[in-house]
């Protein structure tokens, strides 16, 4: 069911991820009808985010409709909320940037591209940028959604 880098690149990234970002305001405002605490939102919209891009950049054997990498996004998504709620963060940008780089570091230390990552500077470059903008696209939505549509 995965794609290929280039498919998944346009497909989650550009289409996905541009969407989400120009729409932000406007999912996240109908998003919020449901009566449900911002920071379940929150987790429910990432986890569903979560799911979506593994089945979309997952490589094709062993994708499945719910992969055993969901519970680590979980993870992550808490990881952020307590960063966000910690130091008080209020900026849709900065959370973004920093779900991106929790994602980096994931990838780069245990990540299914381990191998890829470290054959060459220009590699190591490329797949970082990846992996900064797939994280990133997850965290659009919740973060609009937990922290407001003003910021």
């Amino acid at each position: 069911m995965g794609l290929d880098l280039f498919g998944s690149t346009i497909v989650w990234m550009i289409i996905i991820g541009g969407l989400s970002f120009k729409f932000r305001k406007e999912i996240a405002k109908k998003i919020k009808i449901i009566p449900l605490p911002d920071f379940l939102l929150f987790m429910i919209v990432g986890t569903i985010y979560s799911i979506v891009e593994q089945n979309i950049n997952c490589p094709s054997v062993g994708c499945t409709l719910f992969p055993i990498t969901i519970p680590i996004f979980v993870g992550f998504l808490l990881l952020l909320l307590g960063i966000v709620k910690m130091f008080d963060i209020d900026k849709v940008y900065i959370g973004i940037i920093i779900f991106g780089m929790v994602g980096w570091v994931a990838e780069f230390l245990m990540g299914g591209h381990m191998g890829i990552m470290w054959s060459s500077p220009e590699i190591t470059a490329l797949v970082s940028v990846w992996a900064v903008l797939t994280y990133s696209v997850i965290a659009i939505i919740p973060l609009t959604i937990l922290l407001g549509d003003d910021k």
